[in-house]
């Protein structure tokens, strides 16, 4: 029978260990004194984000005192682009309460979930550094699924591709369905579309500058 022995054993095994050295007298200075919160070292955890967010953090008996993410499976100018500041607001909150990067919800989640990961295992409280994201972030992103009670349902609908939520996004994601010819059910909960900004749909406008797309002329307009 295979006997596993996991990291947190050892550690408990070690702190014992160092006490009853301590008391002894063969124990000059404990790394494992009272006054330390964390276990000196390099941790490592993953989670997910729009792909899998990694951060490798370093601890002090008394800090965290570096913070590296690897990012590069979030979306380059939303996920990707918070890296710095996420790993600013972590510094200094010195653990993973910190407000995150408006825009990059997913990216930031994940990346308190990596810290919280970090944390524990710094503390002992956890198996061994590297975990995975699936080991993490076991949880369903959309929570639990509600329950509707036959009665609750008026009408019944068959559709190939459904879109919840008509933001920006979802009209995006609803044309261009249906421009494919696919069938498309939209829902939104307000009485129109809704947009964050009247400039998401305004040809020619300033978000169109900014992101450098070329300005429409009137014959092009009428085309569409």
């Amino acid at each position: 029978m295979k006997n596993t022995f996991s990291r947190r054993d050892f550690l408990k095994g070690t702190a014992a260990g160092a006490l009853t050295l301590a008391a002894s007298g063969l124990f000059g200075a404990s790394a494992l004194a009272d006054s330390a919160e964390y276990f000196a070292g390099t941790y490592t955890a993953s989670a997910q984000g729009i792909g899998t967010v990694t951060m490798t953090a370093t601890f002090s008996s008394s800090a965290i005192t570096n913070i590296e993410l690897d990012v590069s499976g979030e979306t380059a100018d939303i996920g990707q682009a918070a890296k710095d500041e996420l790993i600013a607001q972590l510094m200094e909150a010195q653990g993973a309460e910190i407000d995150g990067v408006s825009g990059a919800s997913l990216t930031s989640n994940a990346v308190r979930k990596c810290m919280e990961s970090c944390i524990a295992q710094a503390k002992g409280n956890v198996g061994t550094a590297g975990d995975s994201a699936e080991e993490i972030d076991d949880s369903d992103w959309l929570g639990t699924e509600p329950a509707i009670d036959d009665s609750m349902i008026v009408e019944t609908v068959e559709t190939e591709v459904l879109v919840v939520g008509l933001g920006v996004a979802g009209v995006a994601a609803t044309r261009a369905a249906a421009e494919d010819g696919a069938k498309v059910v939209a829902l939104e909960k307000a009485s129109a579309p809704q947009c964050r900004s009247g400039e998401y749909a305004v040809i020619n406008g300033s978000v169109q500058a900014k992101y450098g797309r070329d300005t429409w002329t009137p014959e092009q307009i009428d085309l569409m």
